[in-house]
């Protein structure tokens, strides 16, 4: 019976730090102001993490995230470009985070179940979004689908070598 009345009592407290700290977005999604540090344990592609952190006393989860901001070409994407620049974005998202220390911040649900959006702040407290937008590894989100196709399109007639922010 302790042991029930402990947990319950870890829920409720962490339910209670979640309420003082989150707002509801315009579609009525929690979001947990943070910051909440993490480390990275995974890399998947140029635009989301696997990462182990820390929410409560002895409570770790690992959770994965979507870089805000920005979408990356992906790894199964339908042009062997696509595919080619995925593998060039997510390598870039590797040599900035890969085993360290980041900060998540702005913290919502995402639109897959188990996964948030958030902010990602670096070791060096630089923005990770803004970090692979300038070395044209990723696309600002909101324009994602016409730039993937032209992307695709121009590297495909021989534009290798161009980076994401120019092929448009």
């Amino acid at each position: 019976m302790v042991r029930g009345l402990g947990y319950a009592s870890l829920v409720i407290g962490v339910a209670m730090a979640c309420w003082t700290q989150g707002a509801a977005d315009a579609f009525g999604r929690e979001r947990l102001a943070g910051p909440f540090r993490a480390v990275v344990t995974r890399v998947l592609d140029g635009d989301t993490i696997d990462v182990r952190v820390r929410v409560w006393l002895g409570q770790v989860l690992q959770v994965r995230v979507r870089i805000a901001g920005i979408d990356a070409p992906q790894l199964h994407g339908r042009c062997a470009t696509v595919r080619w620049m995925a593998r060039l974005s997510r390598d870039a998202l590797v040599s900035l985070v890969a085993g360290s220390t980041v900060t998540l911040v702005n913290v919502r649900s995402g639109k897959f179940y188990g996964r948030v959006i958030a902010d990602v702040i670096d070791r060096n407290g630089l923005d990770l979004s803004s970090q692979m937008l300038r070395q044209g590894m990723a696309w600002p989100y909101r324009e994602r689908r016409h730039r993937r196709a032209r992307a695709c399109a121009k590297l495909a007639a021989g534009g290798h070598g161009v980076p994401l922010s120019v092929a448009n």
